[in-house]
């Protein structure tokens, strides 16, 4: 099945929850193709793909039983926490990011806690140690794990049980980990929310727990304008943001392919779009050099192995030229397996022939590709997944492949910024944010 014919099923299964009722609505669903996941097993299998049954079912196991690591999540802020905001600002932080004043950096927008005026920052955080200082306008949501989680994981499937005879995908969506997530952070956040709030904006993935903020904010005051921010570069298929019930009013997008793709495949209509330069990736960049990049999720290491030896028997990469990094965030034996084959293959074979080309070479499913295209790169795609990985001019207009194995592709592009336009500095974000948040107000956008 071709990318496009697989965005139209996922929207037409959408489509059938469409209701405003509180058990028929489709914000449940997580179909983003990057995260081995409940939403990945529903996806495949709307699909019709033949996945090994034992691969789905410790997929699916694995996500449900991850939902303990939020049973024990506490909120923290300052006893002077503002009480005067008029906007909300939900995003992802860590230790790292706080400075000794007590505010933090956000990678999202590259801008200080401290320039975001009657803004009341609610920070998902991952970490187990806190800031010793929490500024007046930031809360705290950290994300934590009891002795008795297991308990509550099961209290919580039972307590959804009726749904199984409603709709089994939608009882596997809701008795996930990231609804279940959802659930706790709205059920903590709950009493921030009030009719004094004007703008919601954040780092928009299309996870569940930001469209159900979305959706209590709604019910609140239907006049609040919420804004996604999509931080992540260009993905092979971009079926999370797929357009529903509960999306956030107005998107900002940092190209033009972009703007084509969530108009033309994703439902989203032109006068919802704003197009700004990127506030994550800047200009003027290191980039590396003769890199092999492993990504957070593999699937089919036999396949990858296969496409390493390929590239190298036909002399397209000298290995000993390459260093191999691993995903930061990952901690899966597959990547292990794989680092260590590819050192062992630099140690034991003599590669007297120099290879022509200087790739940076991604596996499998990764935004990154997308990023080092437009700073001029030479990239080359081991995929993991076809279907899920691979870049389709179909959807990205900009994007020029070449296949030269199996599942294995160099990419180029027309005309650079098309897929991400690079911001400038980190001075003027929020400045480019509040502007772009009146124009929605007087729908001018």
């Amino acid at each position: 099945m071709s990318q496009p014919k697989s965005i139209i099923k996922a929207k037409f299964f959408l489509s059938n929850f469409d209701s405003n009722s509180s058990i028929r609505n489709n914000t449940i669903f997580y179909f983003a193709t990057y995260v081995g996941s409940v939403g990945l097993y529903i996806f495949n299998k709307l699909l019709n793909r033949k996945i090994f049954f034992l691969n789905n079912f410790i997929m699916i196991i694995k996500d449900i039983v991850y939902s303990y690591k939020y049973t024990g999540s506490k909120i923290f802020f300052s006893k002077k926490i503002l009480n005067n905001y008029n906007k909300i600002y939900l995003t992802w932080t860590s230790y790292s990011n706080f400075k000794n004043d007590g505010s933090f950096f956000d990678r999202y927008l590259n801008i200080s806690s401290k320039d975001l005026d009657k803004t009341l920052i609610i920070a998902i955080y991952n970490d187990k140690k806190l800031p010793t200082k929490i500024d007046n306008n930031i809360l705290i949501f950290q994300t934590k794990e009891k002795a008795t989680g297991l308990f509550d994981v099961i209290k919580n499937i039972l307590k959804n049980f009726d749904l199984f005879f409603f709709n089994y995908d939608f009882f596997l969506a809701k008795i996930s980990s990231h609804n279940f997530f959802s659930d706790i952070l709205i059920k903590k956040k709950k009493f921030l929310l009030n009719k004094k709030i004007d703008f919601f904006l954040t780092p928009y993935e299309g996870q569940p727990f930001q469209n159900h903020f979305i959706m209590q904010l709604k019910n609140i005051n239907n006049n609040i304008k919420c804004i996604g921010y999509i931080h992540s570069p260009p993905i092979p298929i971009p079926s999370n943001y797929i357009f529903r019930n509960y999306s956030p009013d107005y998107i900002v997008l940092n190209g033009k392919d972009q703007k084509y793709c969530f108009i033309k495949y994703l439902g989203w209509s032109k006068s919802k779009i704003k197009l700004l330069p990127s506030f994550r990736f800047l200009k003027n960049k290191s980039i590396y050099k003769n890199t092999i990049f492993l990504p957070y999720n593999i699937h089919n290491l036999n396949k990858i192995i296969k496409s390493l030896n390929y590239i190298i028997q036909k002399k397209i990469i000298n290995p000993s030229d390459y260093i191999i990094r691993n995903h930061p965030a990952t901690k899966t034996n597959k990547s292990k397996k794989i680092i260590d084959y590819f050192n062992e293959i630099k140690l034991k074979k003599n590669f007297s022939v120099k290879a022509k080309n200087q790739f940076l070479i991604f596996i499998g499913n990764t935004g990154s590709i997308i990023e080092y295209l437009e700073r001029g790169c030479d990239v080359m795609h081991i995929c993991d997944d076809d279907l899920f990985d691979f870049y389709n001019s179909k959807l990205w207009p900009s994007i020029i492949s070449t296949k030269i194995g199996q599942g294995i592709y160099i990419y180029k592009i027309r005309k650079k910024g098309n897929l991400i336009k690079f911001g400038n500095s980190k001075k003027h974000n929020i400045k480019k944010i509040l502007n772009s948040m009146i124009k929605l107000k007087n729908d001018e956008i």
